[in-house]
């Protein structure tokens, strides 16, 4: 399979001086570009504009690609731009995995094609060989060959690719349902609530905590791994979430939970368990000691965590000669 840079920003091309002709030079691309006499202000500002186009252009300077840019230069291209554009937190997203899986067969088959002449036809012997395989239904392979057409309107954006080219290719419908050899996708039922209920007491507590409250309020399951204190709005009878970061922010869509009395007993509940729990293992436990004791019984993950709800209980006063922790502005406030 072909293999992609993870390289998210190339080096700086260098501005260089041609010796045989006393030119300034840069070289984008496997190209070299005179840029006028050697260290002059004329020649600096031609440097300036051409590797900045380069950089916008996704290594490329626009009007470049026509007939000479492969498939395969695209798909790097393309891959450079999702990794640095598809991120969250400091890291890709599941975005990135996607469009990885959907060019790999294209940059095999197709690698050395140039772009000018992959059409619609081609685009279908991919498809075809998709489903050859077997490994993916229907639906993934429609996404997968929008996820190619995509990356073609990216070049068409980025001056890489001729417009007509992409028209071509969205000229290719979608395969549909009865009308293909594909296999359908098998739906997803959700979990019975028999068999939730039957499991909740053979895990953590906090875990089982984590289950009934998204059962309870319908939020996404980052969500419940987020909920903190300072999110929710515990003023009225019921309770307004806020998440600090949810799956749509990037459509500048605000994200509102509520929380009604039965999920904030279940909050609640959880913090009194922290407390019992503590207790019981001895306040005169290292943090490190708590840290194993209350890991190994599902109430705790992290240090970090750990020591904030330690420095809460200190405040609290369920904790006292605690040095390692720091009670004043540093725990966590009561859920109730």
């Amino acid at each position: 399979m072909p293999r992609f840079s993870d390289r998210l920003t190339p080096r700086t091309p260098k501005y260089r001086k041609h010796r045989a002709s006393g030119q300034a030079v840069v070289t984008l691309s496997g190209h070299d570009y005179y840029l006028g006499p050697y260290a002059t202000k004329a020649s600096r500002t031609e440097y300036d504009r051409l590797v900045a186009e380069w950089l916008a252009g996704g290594w490329q300077l626009p009007g470049t690609g026509g007939s000479d840019l492969t498939v395969v230069e695209l798909c790097a291209a393309f891959l450079r731009h999702a990794r640095a554009y598809y991120r969250k937190d400091g890291r890709p997203t599941s975005t990135v995995g996607g469009i990885e899986q959907a060019i790999a067969p294209l940059a095999r088959l197709y690698g050395r094609t140039p772009v000018a002449e992959f059409g619609p036809k081609r685009l279908k012997a991919l498809r075809h060989g998709i489903l050859q395989t077997g490994r993916a239904n229907r639906t993934t392979i429609n996404k997968r060959v929008r996820i190619i057409r995509q990356m073609f309107e990216w070049g068409v954006a980025e001056e890489l690719v001729s417009p007509s080219i992409y028209q071509a290719l969205a000229a290719v419908k979608g395969l549909r349902k009865g009308r293909t050899a594909a296999r359908e996708p098998v739906p997803v039922p959700p979990v019975p609530v028999e068999v939730v209920e039957a499991t909740l007491p053979h895990v953590f507590p906090v875990v089982a905590d984590m289950v009934r409250l998204q059962r309870l309020t319908g939020c996404r399951p980052s969500e419940v791994c987020q909920v903190r204190p300072m999110d929710i709005d515990r003023t009225g009878d019921i309770w307004v979430y806020r998440p600090a970061s949810h799956k749509t922010e990037h459509h500048e869509r605000s994200r509102v939970i509520f929380i009604g009395p039965k999920a904030q007993a279940v909050l609640s509940d959880g913090q009194r368990q922290l407390v019992d729990v503590v207790q019981e293992v001895g306040h005169r436990l290292t943090t490190t000691g708590i840290l194993e004791a209350l890991g190994g019984k599902g109430l705790i993950v992290s240090e970090g965590t750990t020591k904030s709800n330690l420095a809460f209980l200190v405040k609290m006063g369920h904790l006292t000669n605690r040095r390692d922790v720091r009670p004043a502005g540093y725990g966590l406030p009561e859920w109730g």
